[in-house]
């Protein structure tokens, strides 16, 4: 078994057994060591934590896979849609597979979340890439997070820096 089965299989036991936020701090620091060009036809689309295929992520997902020459995925945490959509023939990714997750990702142009980042998977993101928030205009918020008092971990603080870039439509 290669580094990286090993790496899945350690952070998909934590992931079961504790706060996804661990999953999402170790996915962070991963792709620290990637450093992929954005591509410019690569959008991303995911929703409610990975565990469903819907909301406004869904149908634009499904109206840009049809209707445009853009390479769409799906990143899902459901092995269910996953063997779902690849039956139709849509191109999509199971998060748990970390590496392969965090390299597109990293090469994404556009990621389009429906309810946070949780719907992907939380990386560090290229500065080019365009985070784009399609849940109802509703903007990620900062509350609770800008009280001085309260001192922030460093996932908190990552999320932050990165509902910040997200363009909410």
């Amino acid at each position: 078994m290669g580094i990286p089965k090993i790496i899945n299989k350690v952070m998909e036991f934590f992931s079961k057994k504790t706060d996804m936020n661990i999953l999402h701090l170790f996915s962070y620091l991963i792709s620290k060591l990637y450093s992929k060009k954005v591509d410019d036809r690569l959008l991303i689309f995911g929703s409610t934590n990975g565990k469903s295929f819907a909301g406004n992520s869904k149908e634009l997902f499904l109206f840009l896979s049809k209707n445009s020459n853009y390479h769409c995925v799906w990143i899902t945490s459901s092995e269910e849609i996953f063997k779902e959509l690849k039956s139709k023939n849509y191109n999509v990714v199971l998060s748990k597979k970390l590496f392969i997750t965090i390299k597109i990702l990293k090469a994404a142009n556009n990621i389009f979340i429906t309810n946070g980042f949780g719907d992907i998977l939380m990386i560090d993101f290229s500065p080019d890439t365009k985070l784009i928030h399609l849940e109802h205009g509703t903007k990620l918020k900062k509350e609770g997070y800008d009280l001085e008092k309260i001192p922030l971990n460093i996932f908190q603080k990552l999320f932050l820096k990165n509902s910040e870039r997200a363009l909410v439509i």
